[in-house]
């Protein structure tokens, strides 16, 4: 409302846009309660959807199925365990996640412990997933029975695992999201990811110094797809801000940019600190620093939702070994530079054996751990 919307509209009206006065003065910021998921003890809080937290969840379900310590941190069982965790997770949030305005997402469901440990029991040890299936949440939640839109079900994806899928390597500065946390002296936490209308990919609305958010290119143009493209609808964006408690208490904020490597990302750093806490105490610098994978056995979110399944990027600080003997297994295997899988970690602490607060942030692009 106001000027700013007057001008907002002028300008779309000028050039043929869409969005209209009308469209803002419907628009209200909503309070939300977090999705809620539990790890080993801890409790995790994270983006309801059309965000990423049911992905993040559920990944942590299926994972807490495994002795991922005894594996040790990046060994052969580790790292596949992990990636094939990813893989059930992103199926499943491509399947069933859209705006829930439109769409009755089956959260209750994807983020029950007993489905998670369905998904966990069909990921053989042996060979790799070359199949892009979602799961059946539907018997796990008691909200919802039925579903009416497309399902996962491609049996073989190494037809097109040549694909160059949706990820780049990391190049330091570039723009994209952007992510903060903070904690204050009396124990507040804070978490942000906020992301879109950045400079360089954005109209910017007239004299208005306003970018435009870029979000739109993450509808499907499917009239089956559950994140179709509707009037008024919120697009399955790939935001995950994260808070975890420990012991009911605040323990953590954690957040990163990276597009479809958010989850992947804020998996791995959370695995790290919370699996591996001896191993980087009292430094958390090291425990983001630790090599990292990824994989791309997904359709991206952004258009053009580029696959490419099978493929899985690992630092080339992880063995040759390790790397060689996930190609056995089936993996499609892309070494990447040391600190090359993209992603911006940033996260605080409270440290529970002091009452310290720490901050980390990822070496890998331009991220920084301040004191005030």
């Amino acid at each position: 409302r106001g000027e700013i919307a007057d001008r907002i509209d002028a300008d779309m009206k000028a050039n043929g846009g869409l969005l209209s006065a009308e469209d803002l003065r419907g628009y209200e910021t909503r309070r939300v309660e977090p999705l809620w998921g539990e790890f080993r003890g801890y409790r995790v809080a994270s983006s309801q959807p059309p965000g990423g937290g049911v992905m993040l969840i559920e990944m942590l379900q299926i994972l807490e199925n495994f002795d991922l310590r005894g594996m040790g941190h990046n060994s052969v069982d580790y790292v596949r365990t992990v990636c094939e965790a990813m893989k059930r997770a992103t199926s499943d949030k491509d399947n069933f996640v859209g705006d829930p305005d439109f769409v009755d997402v089956p959260a209750k469901g994807l983020l029950s412990k007993v489905y998670g440990t369905t998904r966990a029991a069909a990921i053989d040890m042996t060979r790799a997933s070359v199949a892009f299936k979602a799961g059946d949440p539907l018997p796990h939640d008691p909200d919802v029975d039925q579903w009416k839109y497309w399902v996962a079900d491609i049996e073989d994806g190494r037809a097109t695992e040549d694909a160059p899928g949706s990820f780049g390597p990391s190049a330091g500065g570039v723009k994209d999201t952007t992510h903060i946390a903070v904690i204050d002296k009396d124990g507040n936490i804070f978490d942000s990811t906020p992301s879109g209308g950045w400079i360089g990919g954005a109209v910017v609305l007239g004299k208005t110094g306003i970018g435009l958010s870029t979000r739109g290119e993450q509808f499907w143009l499917d009239e089956d797809r559950a994140n179709q493209l509707r009037p008024r609808a919120r697009p399955r964006y790939t935001l995950t801000p994260s808070i975890v408690l420990r012991n009911g208490e605040p323990f953590m904020a954690i957040g990163t940019p990276g597009g479809d490597n958010q989850d992947q990302t804020i998996l791995q750093t959370f695995l790290n600190i919370v699996e591996f806490w001896s191993d980087w105490y009292p430094n958390p610098h090291d425990a983001i620093a630790w090599p990292r994978v990824r994989t791309q056995h997904l359709y991206g979110s952004f258009w053009p939702h580029a696959a490419g399944f099978n493929q899985m990027d690992i630092e080339s600080t992880i063995s040759a070994e390790v790397a060689q003997e996930l190609r056995r297994r089936g993996h499609h295997v892309n070494e990447v530079r040391p600190l090359g899988v993209s992603g911006c970690a940033t996260m605080v602490m409270i440290d529970p054996a002091t009452g310290n607060r720490l901050a980390a942030a990822d070496p890998r692009r331009d991220c920084y751990a301040m004191a005030y």
